[in-house]
């Protein structure tokens, strides 16, 4: 079961958005919120799997929101579903679904189910990020490396949004360097090092698919989505 939790101060909207959930079996929505805090609060106690909340929600909207669930949770914290009017510039955070008012339901449930078919829960998560870092090990890069955290969030987002690609990795690393606190070119000098130096090192154990990346450098993006691609193609049954 999908547990979501709806932050919004329009009462009506909340409304709308539980009866359209209400309607799937997978889904069940454990609370709402009319403000920022109220959901922070709620988001810390709950524990949703999802958070579907207004990006100018009161008191503390929704991409600081985000940031302060993200500090408070780590790799625990829920995916985050964003609702925006046309009127707002959409922001540059790759680690969220965005969503334009007025939206459509069938849509929206699509990502939702989306996320069910991943089974996105903490557990889960931890599982995925355990898989990734089994092979970006076994590609060469350890943790001691100091791109090592970043490659696993860089990952890790890829395999969130499947249509990322090559030409947007820059807005990738800006969202990595916003969550690490570090500035976007030392979030790619650490990237780009990291990968040389797994290049370089010795890879018996790295899955037979991936070792034409031991084959020739690799552009880092090129690297990245060839992880994520090889584990969204071999996920446990």
């Amino acid at each position: 079961m999908l547990k979501i939790l709806i932050a919004d101060d329009n009462m009506v909207e909340r409304e709308m958005l539980r009866m359209l959930f209400e309607k799937e079996d997978y889904i069940t929505v454990i609370d709402e919120a009319e403000d920022g805090i109220n959901a922070e609060e709620k988001i810390l106690t709950c524990r949703p799997d999802i958070v579907l909340v207004s990006l100018d929600i009161p008191k503390v909207d929704a991409i600081h929101l985000k940031e302060k669930i993200d500090d408070a949770l780590k790799d625990k914290a829920p995916y985050f579903v964003i609702i925006y009017s046309g009127s707002v510039k959409k922001p540059l955070d790759l680690s969220s679904y965005y969503f334009m008012k007025p939206y459509n339901g069938d849509e929206l449930l699509s990502i939702i189910s989306k996320l069910s078919k991943e089974n996105v829960s903490y557990e889960n998560a931890e599982e995925q990020r355990e898989r990734i870092s089994e092979i970006v090990i076994a590609y060469g890069v350890t943790e001691r490396l100091k791109g090592y955290d970043y490659i696993l969030m860089a990952i890790e987002t890829v395999l969130l949004e499947n249509n990322l690609s090559a030409g947007i990795s820059k807005q990738l690393y800006y969202t990595i360097a916003r969550k690490f606190g570090k500035s976007y070119s030392s979030v790619e000098r650490s990237i780009r090092y990291a990968i040389k130096k797994g290049f370089e090192a010795e890879s018996a154990s790295l899955p037979e698919e991936l070792k034409i990346l031991k084959e020739k450098r690799h552009k880092n993006f090129e690297f990245i989505v060839s992880v994520a691609s090889y584990i969204r193609a071999n996920k446990p049954s």
